[in-house]
């Protein structure tokens, strides 16, 4: 790109490229360059994140090729599911539309991202929906948080009970207070590298943490939520832990905070995770994203023929 830019600068308006088959010596259009630059750039972008994930499934499959059976089956799942689609494009299913080429980092050691966890939110909405105690629970994406901080910023101006802005996390702190629902659980980034679960229970009046490294919460974490719950029911929060597997790596904190949310929701579905297991429990949640994606792909095409 620096040179076709050079070149553009110098006045060039062509190029030739002497050993271009079959046409030696012939002159392109000088955008052919960046062109091709961009072709370049595109293939590492998509295919960077896949080769990454090849490498750590191959030394994930070795490490384990003796021990572990059920582990060499779930990376040959894999690597069947991701044969089965296309590596470009955008996720369908999914709430937000994001390229597919950023499922890779489930199959490989690198921090999950909120595409990722609220990825695996809208797998967790879709279970409570056919569950019978579904509708008592609430459960929102990670940037709940952010409208509940923004809200007890402005709590002295009133605002939070007049702005149309704040209007769907009144409404669902009204539902909650009422008993039309039991609990709310999120997912929460803290420190700017840390994925930890809240779970809200309306019920007993208890604010359940769970934190793959067994921190106590935030303080100024815990009075935005003390101050939201309190506002809505008048009652005093008291704070607990959610069960969450122990982590002993730096990037697993993600899968294992969505974990903890989803067996407290979700007992009989989700057990918790083995500490041991974490790298097998991202790979079944790639293939249960990548099911998600495949089956409305097929209801899109069943419907366009329709």
């Amino acid at each position: 790109m620096e040179q076709c830019s050079s070149f553009l600068q110098r006045g060039a308006k062509s190029l030739t490229c002497p050993h271009a088959p079959g046409c030696p010596g012939a002159y392109l259009p000088i955008w052919t360059l960046s062109y091709w630059c961009e072709v370049v750039e595109l293939q590492h972008k998509y295919l960077v994140p896949w080769l990454h994930a090849e490498e750590t499934l191959q030394k994930h499959g070795r490490k384990w090729r003796q021990t572990e059976k059920q582990t060499h089956e779930l990376i040959e799942s894999v690597y069947n599911a991701l044969g089965s689609i296309s590596w470009f494009g955008n996720v369908k299913g999914f709430e937000n539309s994001e390229p597919i080429w950023n499922l890779a980092r489930y199959a490989t050691d690198q921090w999950l991202s909120d595409v990722h966890e609220n990825q695996m939110i809208d797998l967790l909405c879709r279970d409570l929906w056919f569950h019978q105690d579904g509708r008592l629970i609430e459960v929102e994406h990670t940037y709940f948080f952010k409208s509940i901080r923004q809200a007890y910023e402005s709590r002295d101006t009133g605002e939070y009970e007049m702005s149309k802005y704040f209007a769907r996390i009144r409404k669902i702190g009204m539902t909650l207070a009422s008993s039309m629902r039991k609990s709310l659980g999120f997912l929460l980034h803290i420190n700017n590298n840390h994925w930890i679960a809240i779970v809200l229970n309306f019920t007993h009046s208890q604010i359940l943490v769970g934190d793959s490294f067994q921190h106590d919460l935030d303080p100024a974490v815990l009075d935005i939520l003390s101050w939201w719950t309190h506002h809505h029911t008048s009652r005093t929060f008291t704070t607990t832990i959610l069960p969450t597997t122990v982590q002993h790596d730096t990037f697993s904190c993600g899968v294992l905070a969505f974990n903890a949310l989803a067996h407290y929701f979700l007992p009989a579905k989700y057990n918790l995770v083995n500490s041991n297991a974490v790298q097998d429990e991202r790979l079944r949640v790639l293939l249960e994203v990548v099911k998600h994606h495949s089956d409305k792909v097929s209801s899109l095409d069943l419907t366009s023929r329709v």
